[in-house]
């Protein structure tokens, strides 16, 4: 079992590393780096010499020429997660033998498989945002899930459960308007803060900016949506962080007062919520430099992790603070 916990903080390590590495593909224009999957123009790694590549580019006439700097990144991030996979299966297989969280066992492994089938509908539909965006939020469940058997059954209950679970639900929701601004390249649409192109309440179109079933066979590098609705989805954003940072703080408040939970995590998820709005913040005014970004998406899965740890710690006046 000792060994188990240790695996679990491995992989927990490594799905930080996947996803942060994942984030610098994006970031770096490199999603389409290699045009077929899981190779990269046929070739196990990047093709290097100039027989390779003139092959490459007679196998794939339609693709781009080969690009080194774009290519590798997204065939690091494959052997990274592809390593990664393997073994979250074995730990799935291991908990679901052993009847040991079953459930949640079991969503990890079917989750892993699926993601490895997004990563390959993320290069064959060319960055469609419904599968970039699922891709993003399958890697922060798979996070959460290795942090969920790592930390055991609940022990115990508290009155604030239902609060912490609700506000759970919101954090996530945050989660994917960022996932949706990311995938549709909405990041840099507003280059000013507070305001959005010189106004506070922009002009918006939420039917078209969250219009999920975009049309297969378009290359949606760079985005294809208009001003408006980049302007609405980043917006949104914008707005929500305001409703899950107040959420947020105001359950610290109350969860520290009525010592329901250890000050060190309180103090922990307040942390990084201060943390990741200064973040984002600095990611429009700085208009998205790739440390701050990288920084920015990292912090937003610790903060979702520290609330699962703040949740699974609750409990009812403890004497333990």
């Amino acid at each position: 079992m000792k060994t188990m916990k240790n695996s679990l903080v491995i992989a927990l390590g490594l799905s930080l590393l996947v996803v942060l590495l994942g984030a610098y593909t994006r970031l770096s224009d490199s999603g389409l780096g290699c045009p077929d999957w899981p190779g990269c123009y046929g070739h196990i790694a990047v093709p290097t010499s100039v027989s390779d590549i003139q092959a490459a580019q007679v196998a794939f006439p339609n693709a781009k020429p080969v690009i080194a700097e774009k290519a590798w990144p997204e065939m690091i991030h494959r052997y990274l997660a592809g390593t990664f996979g393997l073994f979250t299966i074995s730990i799935s297989v291991y908990h679901i033998y052993y009847n040991i969280q079953r459930k949640a066992a079991s969503i990890l492994l079917f989750l892993v498989l699926f993601q490895a089938t997004l990563g390959l509908w993320t290069v064959t539909l060319k960055l469609h945002p419904l599968v970039v965006m699922l891709h993003l939020l399958g890697g922060f469940t798979i996070s959460i899930l290795l942090l969920w058997l790592k930390l055991g059954t609940k022990q115990s209950y508290s009155y604030m459960d239902k609060w912490a679970y609700a506000i759970l639900a919101i954090i996530l929701m945050q989660v994917f308007f960022g996932a949706w601004t990311s995938a549709n390249y909405s990041s840099l649409i507003c280059p000013d803060f507070p305001f959005c192109q010189g106004k506070l309440f922009p002009e918006m179109n939420f039917q078209e900016a969250f219009s999920l079933l975009s049309p297969i066979g378009s290359n949606y590098e760079f985005g294809v949506l208009d001003n408006v609705s980049r302007v609405t989805i980043h917006m949104t954003h914008r707005y929500f962080a305001i409703v899950t940072g107040f959420v947020i703080i105001t359950f610290l408040i109350c969860a520290f007062y009525k010592e329901c939970a250890s000050k060190k995590v309180i103090l922990t998820v307040g942390f990084l919520l201060f943390t990741q709005i200064l973040l984002g913040i600095l990611n429009v005014i700085l208009l998205l430099p790739t440390h701050i970004a990288l920084a920015h998406n990292l912090c937003g899965l610790l903060l979702l992790l520290s609330w699962i740890c703040l949740t699974h710690s609750l409990q009812n006046n403890t004497s333990t603070l």
